[in-house]
């Protein structure tokens, strides 16, 4: 890939990292859950799983930009 193209993933990367931070905040500030009417699990369990999902974003996205740099290097 040429250089342009991997800064442009990095800007993308770094943009769904800042994304996923935002909805952990939001999740949390806001006890926002988002359900099946059949799902019998309680709020606290969703939003805890909603968080980890996007930790589990922000560890990836942050290991792509880790190989972007040794690219871009």
């Amino acid at each position: 890939m040429d250089r342009d193209t991997l800064r442009f993933m990095r800007e993308r990367f770094n943009a769904e990292i800042e994304h996923a931070e935002r909805m952990i905040e939001f999740i949390e500030k806001y006890r926002f859950v988002l359900k099946d009417v059949t799902d019998t699990r309680s709020d606290d369990e969703i939003m805890e799983e909603q968080k980890q999902m996007h930790l589990r974003l922000i560890e990836n996205y942050s290991r792509y930009l880790s190989a972007l740099d040794k690219n871009l290097a």
